[in-house]
């Protein structure tokens, strides 16, 4: 695209409702702003390398506020931002299923990236779940705009009216990672790119889940991509699992259960990311589909421990330990924050039942 042409669209952009503020946090400066009713948020390093790693998150839920967030202690950014990468995320424009609409808020930061901090040397998407199905549409209708993509966990039978078909033609670097227990969608769109010529790359963890990655392996899959885009080899197929030291338990045993404080709250339903470790639901006496009680302030709720959300019916709560060791609480196809008052911080309390 011309570069008259982007700055224009990038100054109606601004007029139409464009604004930003920016936090320094030493190295990184976070500058958060909204374009078009999308909000986003840039992590700039002092030193930028050129290169840009813009994410694609999930679906949300419609009954939240939006909210474009990179969780800077995290891999793959911490150790990205670390060696110089820029990294973006959109909120897109609306929360829960969208993705035509997304499409155009991702292409529009972007843009105002480029608008405002130069050209990237190199852009490598990653989206996860709806957010692989943005990734994936953008790729095959953009493939001279972006260098690779990372598609996670994708959710690819989404699919809105006027939306095109899916070509299976990605024309550049498209590594896709998925947990072992939903292979089918990623290795479907694989083999017709196979078919179609232009193979991408199917990794697969051996883990139960969905996203269901831990940090190392977030950081290992895009180091692969980008060497792969550099002309790096390149396992086209990969199972593997990193396995990750066993965090310590920092709860504390009293009143016949353990207590314990909420992490993050993540995941676009209000996901508790908890303190608790395995060691504490084996201390307690809680093995896999067992319940137990979850106690925050007066009120208490109902829980199974299980190995992942779509293990108890949509609506119930549900624990499962995380690639990380740590666990997360969480409603399947609800908002366990939401529903429980629950904020990052807050002591929580569970027992046996």
């Amino acid at each position: 695209m011309p570069m008259i042409k982007l700055i224009m669209i990038v100054l109606a952009m601004l007029a139409s409702g464009s604004s930003k503020a920016a936090t320094d946090t030493g190295k990184c400066a976070v500058i958060r702003g909204q374009l078009d009713g999308a909000l986003y948020v840039i992590v700039k390093p002092t030193d930028w390398n050129g290169r840009l790693l813009l994410y694609q998150h999930g679906m949300g839920d419609s009954s939240l506020p939006l909210a474009a967030e990179i969780n800077v202690g995290a891999e793959p950014y911490k150790s990205l931002l670390a060696d110089g990468w820029m990294v973006a995320a959109s909120s897109y424009r609306r929360s829960g299923f969208i993705v035509r609409d997304a499409i155009d808020d991702v292409r529009k930061l972007h843009q105002y990236i480029i608008a405002t901090y130069g050209k990237p040397k190199r852009t490598l998407l990653m989206g996860a779940s709806m957010g692989g199905a943005i990734t994936i549409r953008l790729v095959e209708a953009d493939p001279a705009t972006f260098d690779g993509a990372i598609v996670l966990g994708t959710a690819l039978q989404l699919h809105e009216k006027e939306l095109a078909d899916l070509t299976y033609d990605a024309k550049i670097p498209v590594i896709f990672m998925t947990n072992q227990s939903e292979v089918d969608q990623s290795a479907g769109y694989v083999k017709k790119t196979v078919t179609n010529g232009v193979p991408s790359a199917l990794w697969i963890v051996e883990r139960n889940g969905h996203i269901n990655f831990n940090g190392g392996e977030y950081l290992a899959v895009v180091h692969a991509l980008d060497r792969w885009v550099d002309g790096g080899k390149i396992e086209m197929e990969r199972k593997f699992a990193l396995v990750v030291e066993a965090p310590p338990s920092t709860a504390r045993f009293a009143d016949g259960g353990a207590y314990g404080t909420v992490r993050e709250v993540s995941g676009g339903f209000g996901n508790l990311r908890v303190s608790f470790v395995e060691a504490d639901f084996k201390r307690l006496g809680i093995s896999l589909g067992a319940g137990f009680q979850l106690k925050s302030g007066e009120q208490i709720y109902s829980i199974t421990y299980a190995n992942t959300f779509t293990d108890v019916p949509s609506g119930k709560w549900v624990c499962f330990q995380d690639a990380d060791g740590y666990h997360v609480i969480a409603i399947c196809f609800g908002n366990a924050a939401k529903t429980a008052g629950i904020k990052p911080g807050d002591e929580i309390f569970i027992r046996k039942n």
